[in-house]
């Protein structure tokens, strides 16, 4: 069967403009280590003090050019710049979640980056930066109760905090 195409205007010399081939090519290479360890280190009236420590280093290469098929395609007369780089990454952080009431921790938490290529990036997480409250409510239902919902109306307050 031969290839309909929705357009209603296509002719033959549409389709005998075709071009095949790779129009952009791109290769990302990634070479990683890294080390982690955790470990409950002091006992606490709500629990144990879980701290963990890691590192990576990294290193990332990216080699992208347009072939000349897809750069004659869209009409440049000019070859587009080839996009290539590459880069090192290192990074250390640390964490800790301390418990204060049963059911109830805060973790505490730092991660620092080094990129060869534009500087360095620091994010802590701290329980300020972090907490939040949220409430809930639901209602149990038995199966038999869901042949009256029509009549029945549920209704839920949320608490103001």
């Amino acid at each position: 069967m031969a290839y309909q195409s929705v357009w209603p205007f296509r002719s033959r010399r549409v389709d005998s403009v075709k071009l095949s081939g790779d129009g952009w090519i791109a290769k990302y290479t990634t070479a990683l280590a890294d080390f982690k360890a955790s470990k409950e280190i002091i006992a606490l009236p709500a629990g144990m003090l879980a701290t963990a420590i890691g590192a990576e280093v990294r290193h990332e290469k990216l080699d992208s050019q347009i072939q000349a098929v897809a750069r004659n395609a869209i009409g440049l007369a000019s070859p587009l710049p080839v996009t290539s780089g590459q880069r090192n990454v290192s990074a250390l952080y640390a964490e800790a979640e301390i418990p204060v009431l049963k059911g109830l921790d805060f973790q505490v938490a730092t991660r620092f980056d080094h990129y060869n290529d534009f500087g360095n990036s620091s994010i802590p997480k701290s329980p300020s930066s972090t907490s939040r409250w949220r409430t809930c409510c639901s209602a149990a239902l038995p199966a038999r109760a869901f042949v009256r919902l029509r009549s029945t109306t549920y209704s839920c307050r949320t608490p103001k905090l």
